[in-house]
């Protein structure tokens, strides 16, 4: 990681206290000032004369981070399954993530929930498909290929744990990966927990609506024949 600093030095007023006392154009020599590239020595010459005559100090820091730093986190959701059709809808989904210091928490929550929706997608609906004989891709397009939506999942709970990295001077830690991982777990789990009355302990991903139909049938199918054997 490289840390870069600049700061200008004048004299009697500093270089940004002379931007801001100096008066802002009209929109129309805006317009004008943008409307072609300035040479180099026309260009210094439009400078302020407090950024022009000041002496630029450069800063530069380089940290190189060869520990691993493990991050920490959790997540929890709660899913309703239709036993007649297999359809899943997540109710609730929550996450706790540890990404060291959060240098902007809004942007830390966007990764995070692009994060789950991205292992949502991966549990619930993504697969490609392929004829074995031609090798045809069946999935071929987005009218084919299960993909994530709005309307699949609810508003998320998350929360940023900032447990700072000892590895870098920022205290960093990686943040955008955090709500896949998990994600694929969470939602296998919770469908599972779902099915339990069945007597079903897993199920391979995606689970769509036709996969868990097909192993409740099953299930179904098992206990029956279990109950007549018994008779």
């Amino acid at each position: 990681m490289k840390v870069i600093q600049h700061s200008h030095m004048g004299e009697g007023v500093s270089s940004s206290e002379a931007l801001l006392a100096k008066k802002p154009p009209h929109p129309s020599e805006r317009a004008d000032m943008h409307s072609r590239p300035l040479p180099q020595g026309e260009r210094a010459q439009q400078q302020p004369p407090a950024l022009a005559d000041a002496a630029v100090l450069s800063v530069v820091t380089d940290n190189e981070m060869h520990d691993p730093v493990f991050p920490n986190g959790t997540q929890v959701c709660e899913v309703e399954v239709d036993p007649d059709t297999g359809r899943v809808d997540i109710v609730r989904y929550a996450s706790i993530d540890d990404v060291g210091r959060a240098i902007n928490p809004l942007i830390v929550h966007g990764q995070t929930h692009g994060a789950i929706v991205q292992g949502v997608g991966q549990a619930m609906w993504e697969s490609f498909h392929v004829d074995p004989d031609s090798g045809q891709p069946f999935t071929g397009s987005l009218m084919d290929y299960g993909m994530p939506r709005a309307d699949g999942v609810p508003s998320f709970v998350c929360e940023i744990s900032e447990v700072l990295s000892p590895t870098n001077p920022l205290g960093i830690k990686a943040g955008g990966e955090g709500g896949t991982t998990p994600a694929l777990a969470v939602i296998v789990s919770a469908i599972v927990d779902a099915l339990k009355d069945y007597g079903i302990r897993d199920i391979t991903m995606p689970a769509t609506p036709y996969a868990i139909w097909q192993a409740i049938q099953q299930a179904k199918a098992s206990m029956s024949r279990t109950r007549t054997s018994k008779t």
